[in-house]
């Protein structure tokens, strides 16, 4: 079991450091597909990359803290975040955003 919680991390961390482009269960986006996108759609596939990376952190840190459900963030703060980062990075894709969003929400 520790095995596997060390490669679930290491995937989330080649995902947060933006080395590696993962995909989420409702595929990937550039950014410019992603600025397109109405924002439900948006919401589910943000919900749909974050929440295995949060598990995953949770599990690891034996914390019951889960960083993806914070209380005190908005839930349109992983949109407008991925929304942000998008307009600013044309050429990268919306996991790197989102990547950037969960390094955010967890430290350095």
């Amino acid at each position: 079991m520790a095995s596997l919680r060390k490669l679930l991390l290491l995937c989330g961390l080649a995902v947060v450091s933006g080395g590696v482009h993962a995909t989420s269960l409702l595929g990937d986006h550039t950014c410019p597909q992603w600025l397109r996108m109405q924002v439900p759609a948006k919401q589910a596939w943000a919900k749909s990359f974050l929440a295995p990376l949060s598990l995953a952190l949770k599990s690891i840190q034996g914390s019951k803290r889960d960083a993806s459900a914070d209380a005190s963030r908005p839930p349109g703060d992983a949109v407008a975040s991925i929304d942000a980062y998008c307009a600013a990075h044309p050429d990268k894709m919306a996991a790197d955003g989102a990547g950037a969003y969960f390094k955010t929400l967890v430290g350095p």
